[in-house]
């Protein structure tokens, strides 16, 4: 007798746990390629901070060299201005 009071065949029986097995497997299936994904970036996070690292360094000195190009444009206008 199922837990609503009502008697289940062996056959129901048969197809509730082959669909709950179907569903156990695709749920071990998707912890394993996510945990495939963590062991993947575990080993690449060293590589990946350093090209983060490279990365922000060359536009922080890209923006640097356009604000010193800024400044003097700035300076170059003002400086016609008064004469």
């Amino acid at each position: 007798m199922s837990a609503n009071g009502t008697t289940r065949t062996a056959e129901q029986v048969t197809r509730e746990i082959a669909r709950e097995r179907e569903q156990l497997a695709a749920a071990v299936s998707h912890l394993r390629g996510e945990l495939s994904a963590k062991t993947v970036l575990k080993q690449h996070a060293p590589k990946i901070a350093l090209v983060a690292a490279v990365y922000i360094g060359y536009k922080l000195v890209k923006f640097m060299a356009w604000q010193k190009a800024r400044e003097a444009a700035v300076e170059h206008v003002l400086k016609h201005e008064r004469s």
